[in-house]
């Protein structure tokens, strides 16, 4: 954990997916696609692999946005909250992963 918590949240997804990779790309590829399925309504989160490095990163990695706003929105009002995470100069971020191409 304190590894994870060195390394951060723009840098501690990537080091598990080339781990992961370099293990076995085809489940490091399946496991992040399952993440993504789920996030964008088309699977079950019971189709993501609990015990998998990949999904588990991007599990936390995809709601961190979600889990601000609302944490936020206690404080701000949710229209403020939206705004903090997502508008323009907001605290938000993007990161790009790619599959293996396998």
């Amino acid at each position: 954990m304190a590894t994870a918590d060195n390394l951060g949240l723009d840098s501690c997804p990537q080091v598990i997916l080339d781990a992961e990779r370099a293990k076995e790309p085809a489940a490091a590829d399946r496991a992040m696609r399952a993440v993504g399925a789920v996030k964008a309504g088309l699977a079950d989160p019971s189709t993501v692999p609990s015990d998998d490095p990949v999904a588990a990163a991007f599990v936390v990695m995809t709601g961190v946005a979600k889990d601000a706003e609302a944490r936020l929105g206690a404080a701000l009002g949710p229209e403020d909250a939206h705004s903090a995470v997502y508008g323009n100069g907001s605290c938000g971020r993007t990161s790009e992963f790619a599959g293996s191409g396998r």
